[in-house]
């Protein structure tokens, strides 16, 4: 069996194990419902039976406002509320005639109806862009960062965390604090979840075991083909896929739940995103260097060395400029991700007409992962909700 034989098996298990985390983590429940002008009613929703929910639909918006309870209280008939879908970003939100931008700092307000209170319940929050604070019934259950008015009072920060509360009533008095100074894109951005504290924690410690399962499998994958290299130095495909290995490995830490906090809890915002981007960044033309190693008498060496050329400056612009900036690098590195994906696809395509074995086999991985990547682009996007 030839050696790319193998790398091809390599390939398609890394895309198995891809799928298994996205699906692993999604169980058949019912549809929940969407908030309506800032009302979430799960009177219906029994979340022993039914699941954790995510909060999703028309929050209450009070832009430049960072309100508290008593607010809501005391002015209740002064304030003025729009509404904004959760989740996404404000960017590009029409407030008093004008589209917002990323900068600045708001509060989102979410009354959720539930069938009997005293019941242990529990929130998920993943990130808001860029610093927040979660204030339920009155009580602050967790935060991120700082939240403030300006760029010198605020501080981003990434926490993750399931935070257990009391219903001690029929209704749920949600607020969410954010602030955004650091990066193009502001707001809520990802979902919080409610649920039972139970199941909410054993999703989590499933995903978290998925994903630390995958990203050691990734990572001595890619050391065994760095160390089939070293030995044999012709072997220039062993070199890309073993570094791009590593490189998916170590995006796996810092996406998504960004278990890198495991290992490093008090590591900055800046370096977090920067090797969020950088990941991404290399990983393409590292890929296209593979890809060119296995099919060079096809694929045009003039585009590799050019699509290998991009990326570094791509990168370049990371290392040397902070999150607010290089993060506007995102889309333009997104469009051109899926002209190489096409352009290789092509390239399979056609090696594949003269039924090249290996090309064959390499289409069908590849064609996953190329949906897998759209995916997650148009999931950045808030196109969907699944990524």
């Amino acid at each position: 069996m030839s050696y790319c034989y193998i790398n091809f098996s390599r390939v398609i298990y890394l895309v198995v194990f891809l799928l298994m985390g996205v699906c692993a983590c999604e169980t058949q429940t019912p549809v929940p419902p969407a908030a309506v002008k800032g009302v979430l009613d799960l009177t219906q929703w029994e979340f022993e039976r039914d699941g954790p929910v995510k909060l999703t639909g028309e929050f209450e918006f009070y832009w430049s406002q960072l309100l508290n309870p008593q607010d809501f209280i005391e002015n209740e008939s002064s304030l003025k509320a729009d509404f904004i879908v959760v989740p996404r970003t404000w960017n590009g939100f029409e407030y008093q005639g004008k589209a917002i931008s990323g900068d600045g700092y708001a509060t989102y307000h979410l009354s959720v109806l539930i069938n009997g209170g005293d019941a242990d319940l529990g929130l998920k929050l993943l990130e808001m862009s860029t610093s927040f604070k979660l204030i339920v019934n009155g009580q602050k259950l967790c935060s991120a960062g700082l939240v403030g008015q300006t760029a010198e009072s605020a501080k981003p920060g990434y926490h993750p965390e399931i935070v257990k509360f009391q219903a001690n009533k029929n209704v749920l008095d949600i607020i969410v604090q954010v602030s955004n100074f650091s990066h193009r894109l502001g707001g809520a951005w990802e979902t919080i979840t409610l649920g039972a504290p139970d199941q909410l924690h054993k999703r989590n410690e499933l995903k978290i075991a998925i994903d630390l399962f995958l990203f050691g499998s990734i990572f001595i994958i890619g050391l065994y083909h760095l160390g089939i290299y070293s030995l044999r130095r012709n072997e220039r495909s062993a070199l890309f896929f073993g570094l791009f290995c590593l490189i998916i490995a170590v995006r796996i830490l810092t996406t998504g739940e960004r278990f890198i906090l495991m290992f490093f809890p008090e590591i900055d915002y800046e370096i977090m995103i920067k090797l969020e981007y950088l990941t991404f960044y290399l990983a393409v033309p590292v890929f296209l260097q593979y890809f060119y190693s296995l099919f060079s008498d096809l694929f045009s060496k003039k585009i590799c060395k050019l699509a290998t050329g991009i990326g570094l400056i791509f990168c370049a612009v990371v290392l040397l400029f902070p999150v607010k900036i290089f993060s506007h690098t995102l889309t333009v590195y997104q469009l051109f991700t899926i002209s190489m994906f096409i352009y290789a696809t092509v390239i399979l395509v056609k090696a594949s007409l003269t039924k090249e074995i290996k090309a064959i086999i390499f289409l069908a991985g590849f064609s996953i992962l190329f949906i897998l990547a759209v995916n997650d682009m148009l999931y950045a996007h808030n196109i969907i909700q699944a990524g």
